[in-house]
């Protein structure tokens, strides 16, 4: 499993489908902001989504067809990064 430490507070690890309600509720708290940049963030309605979301996200990295990491600050999820 990935896991870089950025400092002692932060570190990137790859998403688990245990943290979609985490993921879920973060992009539902920004969706306004988001959408601005995310053109699927209206496809997010429900922490299902969000799970199928991270499952894809897995299997691109296991298909080394791509990364996404959940951006970890102080034990909290504080969004994502990643490229394809």
């Amino acid at each position: 499993m990935f896991n870089y430490a950025i400092d002692e507070d932060t570190e990137l690890k790859l998403l688990d489908e245990c943290d979609a309600g985490r993921l879920f509720l973060l992009i539902d708290s920004s969706m306004e902001t988001l959408r601005n940049w995310l053109s699927w963030i209206d496809r997010t309605k429900a922490i299902d989504d969000t799970r199928a979301y991270i499952k894809d996200t897995l299997q691109h990295a296991d298909n080394n067809d791509g990364f996404q990491a959940g951006i970890w600050h102080k034990g909290e999820l504080a969004g994502v990064v990643g490229y394809y």
